[in-house]
């Protein structure tokens, strides 16, 4: 559902706790105002990403119902390789935004565990500036007159996560908040 409140007091106990929120963007792509709640709260929401750096079709784009910013990134999230329910051993490929938000969260803990006192807006600002912005191939897909090609959108968001880039950030102090 667009705009729900409904994981509202959820994601501020998270922020009380200092728990970094992710949540996949959706898969309602790809038109425009497509992220879901809880994806379009207060939270890090993760598009997808294709091998070949390009947006996946289904990935939702925003801004949020309220105008907010959304995806905040991208990851990847098309033809991954993921765990199965279908035996101990079994794998499979999978594709959505609930591969990429994964992926994002994991540069996050690696962030973490360099600095376990980090906060949300240094997170969330090490991961915006440390986006790959470069690689990535347009769509085309232009939201409210923002075009993909143009960082950030509301497509890929900042860029697709960089834990090298991001953390070196961290590393180096060139983090801004806000």
């Amino acid at each position: 559902m667009l705009g729900s409140p409904f994981y509202d007091g959820v994601i501020g106990a998270y922020h009380v706790a200092g728990i970094i929120p992710f949540f996949s963007a959706g898969n309602g792509g790809p038109g425009c105002s497509e992220v879901y709640s809880p994806a379009d709260r207060d939270v890090i929401a993760v598009g997808s990403t294709t091998p070949t750096d390009h947006l996946s079709e289904f990935s939702s784009a925003g801004p949020s119902v309220d105008s907010t910013f959304k995806p905040d990134l991208s990851a990847p999230g098309s033809d991954i390789v993921s765990a199965s329910n279908e035996a101990d051993d079994a794998y499979k490929s999978r594709s959505g935004t609930s591969m990429a938000s994964p992926c994002a969260a994991g540069v996050a803990g690696i962030l973490l565990t360099y600095d376990p006192t980090l906060t949300y807006n240094q997170v969330l600002s090490a991961l915006r500036s440390g986006a790959e912005r470069d690689k990535l191939q347009s769509s085309g897909r232009n939201c409210y007159g923002l075009r993909d090609s143009v960082f950030p959108n509301f497509s890929f968001g900042y860029g697709r996560v960089n834990a090298l880039k991001s953390a070196q950030i961290i590393v180096d102090g060139n983090m801004e908040t806000k």
